[in-house]
Parts: C-alpha cells; sequence; structure tokens
C-alpha cells in the first residue's frame, strides 16, 4: 500500500483537494503524468522544492508527487517517530 496525503479543499467536503505520493523520481514520475493527461499545474523545483501538483479533471483534484529524498525531513517535522512510508518506484510496473 502506498502512502496517501488526502487535503480537503475546505472542512466537511467530500472532495479533496489533493492527494499525495511520494515518488522515486519527480522528473520520470511528472513526465508520466503529463503523458498520461494529468498536465502540471505547479512545480516547487525552480525554488529549490521537489514536488509538483498535477490536476485531475475527472475528481477535480491535483495527485501532488514529492521526491523521496524529502521523506526524512517529512517525518522529522511531522512524524518524528514514524516510519518510512512506501513510494512509487518510476519505471517499474
Amino acid at each position: 500500500m502506498r502512502w496517501v496525503q488526502v487535503r480537503r479543499e475546505k472542512p466537511g467536503s467530500s472532495c479533496p483537494r489533493h492527494l499525495g505520493y511520494w515518488t522515486s523520481d519527480l522528473a520520470a514520475g511528472t513526465t508520466r503524468l503529463t503523458g498520461s493527461g494529468f498536465p502540471e499545474t505547479f512545480s516547487g523545483c525552480p525554488y529549490g522544492r521537489s514536488f509538483a501538483y498535477h490536476h485531475l479533471d475527472s475528481i477535480g483534484a491535483h495527485i501532488e508527487l514529492v521526491d523521496l529524498s524529502r521523506q526524512p525531513s517529512f517525518l522529522e517535522t511531522w512524524q518524528p517517530d514514524g516510519t518510512p512510508m512506501p513510494a512509487i518506484i518510476e519505471g517499474s510496473k
């Protein structure tokens, strides 16, 4: 099971704002999603942050891909005793 971060647009809303996934290769994941019809709507890379958002028209939300290299600092900040979360391994099927 992959880690999924679900953030809602507003409290009580049934629609997610975005779904977050760790990825082994942000550039490859962005290429894969864009090629599958999910356009990139924002990239943190130009600002030194390794994540990107892709829009899913079907549910009106975004997929957030976050480079796996960011996970240790994420865990340190948000869940210090947490265990590493699985990632999408780009290039695997």
